[in-house]
This record gives structure tokens, C-alpha cells and sequence, in this order.
């Protein structure tokens, strides 16, 4: 039975964080752009976001927008 793509969506969670093992017959990608300050690279708190980074890369790299970042993103799936 193909399982909805919101049970996909939780198990790649629980798989990409290491609480499960597989993704069964799940087909699912994840891509973990952050909303971040650009200089810092830390926690973010205006109304606006200056970058969205890129979590699970080596550096933590930060784009302008969200389409940037999720072009050059790895993608976990389900491992990062």
C-alpha cells in the first residue's frame, strides 16, 4: 500500500534525525534551508530574513532566497 505523501513526509523526518531506520516504500527528499542571520549564521529574529542556510553542509552556507538555497542544498534521502 503507497503510503500518503504527509506519512512519507513524517517518516523522512524520523529517518534524516536517526529515530528510524527506513522509509519503507516512501520516495522523499529533504532539504534543511534555514532561515539565518547572513553574518552569524545563528538563530534568526526580525520579521524578515536576511539568508536561509543550509544546515546538514559543511560550513553551513547561506543564500538571499529560499530558491537559492534549495538549488544548491543537499538533499537527505533519507540520509544526509
Amino acid at each position: 500500500m503507497k503510503r500518503s505523501s504527509l506519512a512519507c513526509a513524517a517518516i523522512g523526518l524520523l529517518v534524516a534525525f536517526g529515530w528510524l531506520a527506513a522509509a519503507g516504500d516512501c520516495s522523499l527528499s529533504l532539504k534543511f534551508c534555514v532561515m539565518r542571520d547572513c553574518k552569524t549564521k545563528g538563530e534568526f529574529w526580525k520579521w524578515k530574513p536576511d539568508c536561509f542556510c543550509c544546515v546538514v553542509q559543511p560550513g553551513v552556507p547561506c543564500w538571499h532566497t529560499v530558491k537559492e538555497c534549495q538549488a544548491n542544498c543537499r538533499a537527505c534521502s533519507p540520509k544526509c
